[in-house]
């Protein structure tokens, strides 16, 4: 049964954490508490998440931040590592081909979007998706 709100503070739950979660969690969170660290750390797992986007692309997008963080959990960090790398774009590729639409890829530019002034009608997935990366790439390191 669903707690009841409590006035302008918003819903009281309760939540059971492994001892070892539980300390990090009173570590990191000093003096504001456990509480509003959770409270913190899920606001900011939901801002994250782009705005918009689609459910199979939070999907995804929580698939590789994980997949990245299990890897460099039993080795060493991904971006720093050849190793792990390798293990992530392996991974990825797994992951990509789960989602794989069937079918011949055709274009189908979104009547929108500026995909034919962009590109041109006789662009290729592999030059379009280069160019996306390149943009993606500078807008996440905030040129």
């Amino acid at each position: 049964m669903p707690r009841k709100p409590l006035p302008d503070k918003g819903m009281q739950t309760s939540l059971r954490l492994p001892r070892g979660l539980y300390d990090q969690l009173a570590n990191v969170a000093g003096e504001r508490g456990i509480g509003e660290e959770i409270r913190q750390r899920l606001e900011a797992s939901f801002g994250q998440t782009p705005a918009g986007s689609d459910p199979k692309t939070r999907e995804l997008a929580l698939a590789i931040s994980s997949l990245a963080e299990l890897a460099s959990r039993d080795y060493q960090p991904w971006h720093t590592d050849r190793f792990t790398f390798d293990i992530v774009e392996v991974g990825l590729c797994k992951l990509l081909a789960l989602y794989k639409p069937k079918g011949e890829p055709t274009p189908k530019p979104n009547p929108e979007g500026l995909a034919d002034v962009l590109y041109g009608e006789n662009a290729t997935p592999e030059l379009i998706g280069a160019m996306l990366a390149a943009v993606v790439f500078d807008r996440v390191r905030g040129r």
